[in-house]
């Protein structure tokens, strides 16, 4: 069991998002998606946009997505209303990922532009 989902499910509902992120990126208009999007499009797993698991969830794309020398692609998924713009798990993680967040919306421009530029290419 992994966060209360079967091994199984947990790692297609990470596959599901990886190609739903990869798709939104290689895109030339409406790149962004929001948690709740996100979620709902997800069929191995159902998960609540506000389940805490989703945080743990995310980031084991974005670790699995660095340690392959991709950008991280989870810059993407953003808050639906207010400031459309990742959560604080997004920054926690990049964070110890080694990357530098004191603005966080400078880091978030460079790199959602950095993972455009890599899948568009792609």
């Amino acid at each position: 069991m992994c966060y209360g989902f079967s091994q199984i499910a947990w790692d297609q509902a990470k596959e599901e998002a990886l190609q739903i992120l990869q798709n939104r990126a290689s895109r030339r208009n409406r790149q962004t998606i929001s948690y709740t999007e996100l979620v709902e499009s997800l069929t191995a797993i159902q998960i609540n946009p506000h389940d805490p698991r989703l945080s743990s969830f995310l980031e084991e794309i974005v670790v699995d997505e660095h340690r392959s020398g991709r950008p991280l692609i989870t810059v993407l998924v953003v808050h639906q209303r207010g400031d459309q713009m990742p959560g604080d798990g997004f920054y926690n993680i990049a964070e110890q990922l080694g990357f530098e967040v004191l603005d966080r919306e400078t880091f978030w421009i460079r790199e959602f532009q950095r993972t455009l530029d890599y899948w568009q290419q792609a």
